[in-house]
C-alpha cells in the first residue's frame, strides 16, 4: 500500500498497516501519484504487453526517459494522451518549467 506524504509532497509506502483503509491509501504507486501529486505524466506499463492493432493511437510520457512516445500496447495503465502534442505539452514542457525553476 502506498499513501501520500503531505510533507515531502510525494507518493510512498506503507512502512505498517495500521492505515491501510484511509482515504489515502492506494493499492498502487502510480494510483497515489496520478491522484494526489497532480502529475498526468506517470509511465506504467504492465511487464507483458498485449499489442494493439493499428486503429488504436495514444501517447504516454516515459518519466525515465523523459520523452512522450507511441504506445502499441493496449494497456491503459498510467496517463494516456491522444495526440503526441497533448503528450508534450503535459508533460515534457512541465518537465522544462519544473527544470527551470529549481
Amino acid at each position: 500500500m502506498y499513501y501520500y506524504n503531505a510533507s515531502s509532497k510525494s507518493c510512498e509506502l506503507f512502512l505498517s498497516d495500521s492505515c491501510s483503509r484511509r482515504r489515502n491509501a492506494f493499492d498502487k504507486m502510480h494510483e497515489c501519484q496520478v491522484t494526489c501529486t497532480g502529475l498526468p505524466c506517470v509511465t506504467v506499463l504492465s511487464p507483458e504487453p498485449d499489442y494493439c492493432d493499428q486503429t488504436m493511437n495514444f501517447f504516454y510520457y516515459n518519466t525515465y526517459l523523459g520523452k512522450c512516445h507511441q504506445n502499441i500496447r493496449c494497456n491503459r495503465l498510467g496517463s494516456n494522451f491522444n495526440s503526441m502534442t497533448d503528450c508534450q505539452q503535459a508533460c515534457q514542457l512541465r518537465t522544462t518549467e519544473e527544470g527551470a525553476r529549481s
